[in-house]
């Protein structure tokens, strides 16, 4: 953690346009938001929500039917089959019903524009906010309570069922009760970031756009140690079998000892990681900004790397031996592949 720190210059083009895109811009300035159900996937693009059958790529429906000035980048949350929950850049938390994308309710009591996706529990959805805010409403969309912080909060929050952990614009990491948002401790970790908190193994690891991984004691938020990257960290990591992987702005992917941050390969395969990796049966899967896929062994080798057109900063999902991709100004706005690397369908919005 470092208190004189840099965003290095591509973190700066990729915060400028995600801020592009809450400005009254056309539609389709932004990277779309993926998330997929067993046999649902649902791709939050522009001013549509969009359900896509998982086997076969065949849409379901879209939300809203009609066309409306709203306009979604964050990735849904699925409260099972019951309701699909997705905010949209004005200030509006949605309730989506699954079989047929009609509204259940809407959540309308923030005052900013919603980026990462909810937190959806079996009690309760916890609803980050730019307008410093963090929102735990219950499954009928009222309002429980709210934990304000000093800044923006950008990104999904999670949970060991007990305490709910997220990041703030401020450079805090925050620790709140899950059932009542008090505060259980804080974390001021001197430098900024803007991808999710992960948790296990009694630790807390964030990405740092300063350049390096930073691990925190889950009950506590002591620093237990820092590991530095060449370049900023953008995605959220993944953690897999003990280890950390992770990839940075200049295109390395990292993987670290959970337990201590050592290294243990370091390799750079392709082009920009502005995207969380996802893990697989075989290993984790990266995107690139310039259109690369790039499967990974536990080892560091790599199994299969495919190209595709467009930007690829919005993070694959995994589903019922699926990878989905969703691509920006590509030929395709949703690919799917199998394990094995091989393209299985393509996705795009059926013309007005």
């Amino acid at each position: 953690m470092k208190k004189n720190w840099r965003i290095p210059i591509l973190s700066i083009l990729i915060l400028a346009g995600l801020l592009a895109g809450c400005t009254g811009l056309p539609t389709g300035t932004n990277w779309p938001g993926l998330a997929a159900s067993a046999d649902t996937v649902y791709l939050s693009n522009s001013s549509n929500v969009y359900a896509v059958q998982l086997n076969n790529g065949t849409m379901l429906w879209k939300y809203p039917e009609e066309t409306a000035r709203i306009m979604f980048y964050a990735p849904a949350a699925l409260d099972g089959n019951q309701q699909v929950i997705v905010g949209d850049y004005q200030k509006t938390l949605y309730s989506i019903n699954p079989k047929n994308g009609t509204t259940n309710w809407k959540f309308t009591q923030a005052a900013s524009r919603f980026i990462g996706a909810a937190l959806v529990t079996s009690d309760l959805i916890y609803a980050p906010n730019a307008d410093f805010s963090l929102y735990a409403l219950d499954l009928t969309g009222g309002l429980k309570w709210k934990y304000t912080t000093g800044q923006a909060v950008w990104t999904q929050p999670v949970t060991d069922g007990e305490v709910v952990y997220f990041n703030s614009l401020d450079h805090f990491t925050y620790a709140l009760k899950a059932v009542d948002g008090s505060l259980v401790w804080k974390t001021d970790l001197q430098g900024p970031t803007v991808n999710a908190p992960v948790v296990g193994d009694g630790k807390i690891y964030v990405g740092m756009l300063d350049n390096g991984l930073v691990a925190l004691e889950a009950a506590t938020g002591k620093v237990l140690w820092e590991t530095p990257t060449e370049d900023g960290v953008y995605g959220t990591p993944v953690l897999k079998d003990g280890k950390i992987i992770l990839g940075d702005l200049s295109g390395n992917i990292y993987s670290m000892d959970a337990g201590s941050g050592t290294g243990d390969w370091k390799i750079k395969p392709g082009g920009l990681i502005a995207s969380n990796p996802a893990a697989f049966e075989s290993g984790v899967v990266f995107t690139t900004e310039i259109g690369e896929v790039i499967a990974i062994d536990p080892a560091g080798a790599i199994l299969w790397n495919r190209q595709i057109t467009g930007q690829l900063n919005a993070s694959p999902v995994v589903s019922s031996g699926l990878i989905l991709v969703a691509s920006f100004q590509g030929d395709n706005l949703l690919t799917a592949f199998d394990f094995e690397g091989a393209q299985k369908w393509t996705f795009n919005p059926p013309k007005k």
